[in-house]
């Protein structure tokens, strides 16, 4: 025996396979398309619902860095304005101590000659803004 007649054999021992039918044969593919389209929607699903998750967390922490936004304004110009009010309270004290040493200074470096006490004169004033002006020249603080 030949080996293309023992192969004949074999074939023709075989049940032979019989080729689903036209509709089957849609049948099938029908499911498949339908199993494939139920896949897809669910991933859109599951992705749109991650979507939305970081949507939403993406939105609170908006919200909440908006209401730290708005809290900060109301507390810092309120330690600005004190800050403020401090340090020009501090301006005046210093200045009133400066202007009461230049007073000081002032009357120590300058007396008026006792006729100038009695009378107004203008020899008098000429002394007075002479001596002003060399003070001043003089005078550090």
């Amino acid at each position: 025996m030949r080996y293309d007649d023992w192969m004949d054999q074999e074939r023709e021992s075989r049940p032979r396979k019989r080729r689903p039918s036209f509709l089957t044969r849609l049948l099938m593919r029908l499911l498949l398309m339908v199993v494939g389209a139920l896949v897809v929607m669910w991933a859109y699903k599951q992705i749109s619902i991650q979507a939305v998750q970081e949507l939403t967390n993406i939105s609170t922490e908006a919200q909440q860095r908006m209401r730290d936004k708005a809290a900060k304004p109301v507390q810092e110009p309120i330690k600005h304005d004190e800050a403020i009010k401090q340090f020009q309270q501090q301006q005046k004290a210093e200045l009133a101590k400066r202007q009461e040493r230049r007073e000081i200074a002032w009357r120590q470096f300058f007396t008026p000659a006792p006729e100038c006490l009695r009378d107004a004169t203008v020899e008098c004033a000429n002394a007075y803004i002479r001596a002003k002006r060399k003070f001043d020249e003089q005078y550090r603080d």
